[in-house]
This record gives structure tokens, C-alpha cells and sequence, in this order.
């Protein structure tokens, strides 16, 4: 009975406004601070003054409520039951002892990678109601490197690295933290076969943590597909392209956080933790 009221299960929608980026005379800057303050101001919030903001509404669909999910090599993202055995996603030392094998392991399975590294940070914890620690969620679609931005940032944090690999990328591991599901500002993924290379904008990134590197941030297609998973737990992860060294394969996937306006008034808070890897590929 359960498996076939999941067949006829009917997929959802939520209609959202999006902020995208609008056409400039000049190139986008985009400042970030590392400085985190007690509001509910994200640190792209505080930047929006430096882009050509235009808001759209969009229809994002429910990838929990749709029996075929998204996969890496179509999408360019997918949902994986993967759970972890950290404790507290805030300790650095269990994310370098504990989690870094834990998703090295997953990423050589699913991508047949010869190589994983973490050589960015221990990860972003995140909130759509940041206390003291955390980082508030990224109200806009965005993509955290362009090609010069992967290629100068892994160059100059693990130098040679690129001489010895045929080919490398660099995925993001996203795991929804919060204690129950659904969350008041879920993640949102852009399905990679929607995106036209018109849309892609490069932005100037300017970090007082990591200086400057070049992101994209995305102008609005009436084409795009975005989808989010409104039953997420601790034990999923998404997994998703940010580059990749092989064109025929470079589809990186645009992200953003949403308000959800489906959301039950006592929707938890979200908490996530998001993290970046390098991996290569021998021959």
C-alpha cells in the first residue's frame, strides 16, 4: 500500500522571487566579510549593493516529492543517503578527522576519482538564523568559482597540484543539519541542463578572509529548472558540480537559499553545513 500511494504521490511546487543578477556597464563586485555579527543579515545581503539585483519569481520543484531524482551526470547534482558519524558539524578537528574520510570515501565511489583533498577549509556551517559561529545563507543563485576562479584558487593553495592529474574539479557537499524537516529556508539547485552560457555573469570577489577570486552569479532565463528537497535529514547529502577540468563535462551548478512560503509555521531553523573539495583523476 505504501509503494503505491509513493507511485501516485503527486510532485509540488513553491513559487518564489529569486535574486538575480541584472546587466551592469561594469564587472559585478561582490565584497564578503568573515566578521559575523548576531542579525539575520546574510554576508551576501550586505553586498547586494554592489550588483544589479532583479528580482523574479520562480517555480521550484520538490525533488523529495518525485520518485526519479537528479543525478551528477545529468542534473550535475544528486541527493545521497549518507550518513556521518561527527557529532558536533561546528568541531573543526572532527570535520579534518572524522568527516574529510568520510566523504573522500563517498566521492572516489561515486565519481571514480583517484584523488580528494579539502585543501579550502573544514566547511561552512550555516543558518537562516546565524548565532555566533555561523554564516547566514546566500539569498542569491550563484556559483562559487568561474573556470579562472578554480584554476587561480586551487593553484595557489596546493601549488603543482594540476601538474600531476589528466583531469580534476571541485564539488561542494551540502548536509541539512537541522533537527526535523521541513526547514524555513531550504537550499534550491539549478538543474545544469537549463543553463545557457549567457547566463553565467562573472563577479570580482572580494573576501577579507581569502582575498579576491572570481565567482559567477546567474542572469534570469525563463528556462531555468530549480529544484530543492523539502525532506532532507541529517543522513542526506547533495552533491554537486562547482567545476570541472574536462569542458565536455564543466557544468557548474547554481545554488541559492529561498524563504519557503510552504513552510509550517514552526518550520525549524536551518542549519547545514556545506563542504568543498578538490578531486583528480590519474588516467
Amino acid at each position: 500500500m505504501a509503494e503505491l500511494a509513493e507511485k501516485h504521490r503527486r510532485s509540488r511546487t513553491v513559487n518564489v522571487e529569486l535574486n538575480y543578477c541584472g546587466a551592469m556597464d561594469v564587472k559585478p563586485q561582490l565584497y564578503l566579510k568573515s566578521k559575523r555579527h548576531e542579525d539575520k543579515e546574510s554576508d551576501l545581503e550586505r553586498s547586494l549593493n554592489a550588483l544589479n539585483i532583479q528580482p523574479r519569481t520562480v517555480s521550484i520543484l520538490d525533488g523529495s516529492s518525485i520518485a526519479t531524482k537528479p543525478q551528477l551526470d545529468c542534473e550535475g547534482f544528486s541527493l545521497l543517503h549518507h550518513p556521518s558519524t561527527v557529532t558536533d558539524f561546528k568541531d573543526k578537528e572532527q570535520i579534518k578527522d572524522i568527516y574529510f574520510p568520510e566523504v573522500s570515501l563517498l566521492l572516489k565511489k561515486i565519481l571514480g576519482a583517484d584523488l580528494v583533498e579539502f585543501p579550502y577549509s573544514t566547511g561552512a556551517y550555516r543558518s537562516s538564523r546565524p548565532a555566533e559561529g555561523e554564516v547566514g545563507g546566500a539569498l542569491m543563485p550563484h556559483i562559487d568559482f568561474s573556470t579562472t576562479g578554480a584554476v587561480e584558487t586551487i593553484s595557489r593553495l596546493i601549488p603543482n597540484r594540476l601538474e600531476g592529474v589528466r583531469r580534476w574539479g571541485i564539488y561542494q557537499i551540502w548536509r541539512a543539519l537541522s533537527p526535523k524537516a521541513p526547514v524555513d529556508m531550504p537550499l534550491a539547485f539549478l538543474d545544469g541542463q537549463s543553463v545557457d552560457l549567457a547566463d553565467y555573469i562573472p563577479v570580482d570577489t572580494n573576501s577579507d578572509h581569502v582575498g579576491k577570486y572570481e565567482t559567477l552569479v546567474l542572469r534570469y532565463n525563463p528556462g531555468h529548472r530549480w529544484i530543492y528537497f523539502s525532506e532532507m535529514t541529517r543522513d542526506d547529502v547533495v552533491v554537486f558540480k562547482t567545476y570541472d577540468s574536462d569542458a565536455a563535462k564543466n557544468v557548474p551548478i547554481g545554488h541559492t537559499a529561498f524563504t519557503d512560503p510552504s513552510a509550517p509555521a514552526d518550520a525549524a531553523r536551518r542549519t547545514s553545513h556545506e563542504l568543498r573539495a578538490f578531486v583528480g583523476w590519474y588516467d
